[in-house]
């Protein structure tokens, strides 16, 4: 999601996944490439994912979110 600070991005995206049955919501700008990993191989039933603060992240989970989209990187 896009949009200026303070938009309700956040509240609404924890609010989908509370309410969506395999929908998670994570905050990327606290969670390592370490940590998503084995998020996803706890959550192999997972439908949506909605990371929240990857422009404020660490470079780990960046790489690992390109590896997961790209594997041919």
């Amino acid at each position: 999601m896009l949009g200026p600070a303070g938009s309700a991005k956040s509240l609404f995206m924890t609010e989908a996944c509370d309410r969506l049955k395999g929908w998670y919501y994570l905050d990327a700008s606290t969670l390592s490439g370490r940590g998503f990993i084995e998020f996803l191989e706890m959550h192999q039933n997972v439908k949506v994912i909605c990371l929240d603060e990857i422009d404020n992240s660490l470079r780990g989970i960046k790489h690992v979110c390109i590896t997961f989209l790209n594997p041919d990187a």
